[in-house]
């Protein structure tokens, strides 16, 4: 027992003698974690911020592009509707139903032609502007020596009208655009 007791001593004396700096080395310990964790933090945060400015960035060129593909698919469908228009007035049973329904539109794609050229679009959409252009002008031309009276300023004024089908077609592609566009970014920012 007498050298249990002796042993006890020696090691409470150890202890204590080697509380202090083992107590400082855990306090260094625990400031070099912490230290760590708030730079791993810090760090995250940056990465998150940088990667939700990426992310904006590439959602707000996502929708320009779509915005300008919008107006080329508009543009399109204005040529189909005026086109079959066009055929509806072949078909007219008078000189007078044939020449209003040719005149309006020629005024339609003179009025699309015009902000078809003002679009400033995106390099990689301007094959397609190019292509519609020149499509306008051959419907344009076709209409004006239909409509040999019209002259060449008389354009559509005011925000086109919009058929049922044009706006559902719009409708639909704007819808597949946010699902698509959502599931991109979702992945992005988590």
């Amino acid at each position: 027992k007498r050298v249990h007791r002796v042993l006890q001593r020696r090691w409470r004396r150890l202890r204590d003698r080697d509380r202090p700096r083992s107590l400082a080395a855990l306090a260094a310990l625990v400031r070099a974690v912490d230290s760590i964790e708030a730079d791993v933090a810090r760090r995250r945060l940056e990465d998150q911020e940088r990667i939700d400015v990426e992310v904006d960035q590439l959602e707000a060129s996502r929708r320009k592009t779509h915005e300008q593909t919008q107006e080329l698919l508009s543009t399109a469908m204005v040529i189909r509707e005026e086109k079959r228009r066009m055929k509806q007035a072949w078909e007219a049973k008078t000189l007078k139903e044939k020449q209003k329904l040719m005149r309006r539109s020629l005024r339609r794609v003179r009025r699309v032609g015009r902000d078809m050229k003002a679009l400033n679009a995106m390099p990689e959409l301007k094959e397609k502007q190019a292509t519609l252009l020149k499509s306008l002008r051959m419907l344009a031309q076709r209409l004006s020596n239909e409509c040999p009276e019209s002259p060449p300023d008389d354009v559509e004024d005011g925000p086109l009208e919009l058929s049922e089908e044009h706006r559902r077609e719009l409708d639909k592609a704007n819808a597949a655009f946010e699902t698509q566009l959502q599931e991109e970014l979702g992945g992005l920012r988590k």
